[in-house]
């Protein structure tokens, strides 16, 4: 799905079952395929240690593989 990165951010996340995930605010880019990776929950650039952002990634991030469609929500497969 290619869509622009500015349409992504702010938007609020749900998944298929209609469960609220969060707001998007940061996306993780694969730079070497091209392609986004991750849609964060949180601001990356407040994280201050690997610990921080490895729980991040674990707990308020969700695959961008996982994206089903982006209008007025981004819709996640759960």
């Amino acid at each position: 799905m290619a869509i622009e990165i500015s349409k992504v951010y702010g938007k609020k996340i749900y998944d298929t079952d209609g469960e609220y995930v969060g707001e998007a605010n940061d996306l993780i880019l694969d730079t070497e395929e091209g392609k986004a990776v991750r849609i964060t929950t949180r601001e990356l650039d407040k994280l201050s240690t690997k610990r921080e952002l490895s729980e991040t990634l674990k707990q308020n991030s969700v695959l961008y593989d996982r994206v089903e469609s982006v209008s007025d929500i981004v819709l996640v497969r759960k």
